[in-house]
């Protein structure tokens, strides 16, 4: 069978390699991660030999800040769970054009049915916010696409993941339908310095004037913007032929933080 990401728009398969030891979390968005885990790998037990009536999933929703791991954390899951994973665009998956939509999706679902796969929905705020009131016969048919993708996603036996930036704007009805809501906050201080310390690899010409404590201590940065940075850095630096200094990180915090200005 070919690859998903071959014949359905917007899905992509996503090398996932990451380890539980890249995820710099608290302990309570960590043993979420495992439950999800355990869900899968114990599903047949629970549903099969116990007899629980087990309706779908497991679904997650990641909620948090852009940056703070959501796709680090599904990189791992998938990796534990020795499962492909594929990313979802659903801004390009849902189509403009009437009945589309639906065949897209049953595509991808049935594709998920004859190989095991981790489904990830990245970014649902575009399209799972609260469903519009109805004032014409474009948002009449937009409702009637996310209703339909929440039908099928109630029905669907695999494990899926769903991403927010913003778990206020998501409706509802949709949460219900998710088996657990794991949160991604921001990390603190002391997260901070171990995400500079994980992304400034041992092996790497590290100057002696560079201080995690204080880099965490005085750049609020997501784990996103911290590895961006460090990559910059490291690319100037070998431009120069010199070690990576902190001259060189404070000149890539910079361009980091310039491009959350509006």
């Amino acid at each position: 069978m070919p690859s998903v990401d071959v014949f359905l728009p917007g899905v992509v398969d996503v090398s996932a390699d990451a380890t539980w030891d890249r995820l710099v979390l608290p302990e309570q968005c960590i043993q979420r991660l495992h439950e999800f885990v355990s869900w899968v790998t114990h599903r047949p037990k629970v549903e099969l030999e116990w007899k629980f009536k087990v309706r779908g999933g497991p679904i997650a929703l990641f909620s948090g800040p852009s940056g703070t791991g959501k796709t680090l954390a599904a990189e791992v899951l998938a990796n534990t769970l020795d499962l492909p994973l594929y990313r979802v665009d659903l801004g390009r998956l849902i189509s403009k054009y009437i009945g589309e939509t639906e065949k897209n999706l049953n595509a991808l679902f049935e594709a998920s049915t004859n190989e095991p796969m981790l489904l990830f929905f990245d970014e649902l705020d575009c399209c799972f916010g609260e469903r519009n009131e109805v004032r014409d016969s474009h948002h009449r048919y937009a409702n009637l696409e996310v209703n339909y993708l929440l039908t099928r996603l109630e029905s669907y036996k695999g494990p899926a993941i769903l991403t927010t930036n913003l778990r206020q704007g998501i409706d509802p009805a949709f949460i219900r339908r998710c088996q657990m809501v794991v949160e991604f906050p921001f990390p603190s201080q002391v997260e901070r310095e171990q995400i500079w310390r994980l992304h400034l690899p041992e092996g790497a010409p590290i100057d002696e004037d560079v201080d995690t404590e204080k880099l965490a201590r005085e750049s609020e940065l997501t784990g996103g913007q911290i590895r961006n940075t460090t990559v910059r850095a490291a690319f100037l630096a070998a431009g120069e032929s010199s070690a990576i200094t902190s001259k060189h990180i404070i000149s890539s915090i910079q361009e980091e933080l310039a491009k959350t200005v509006s």
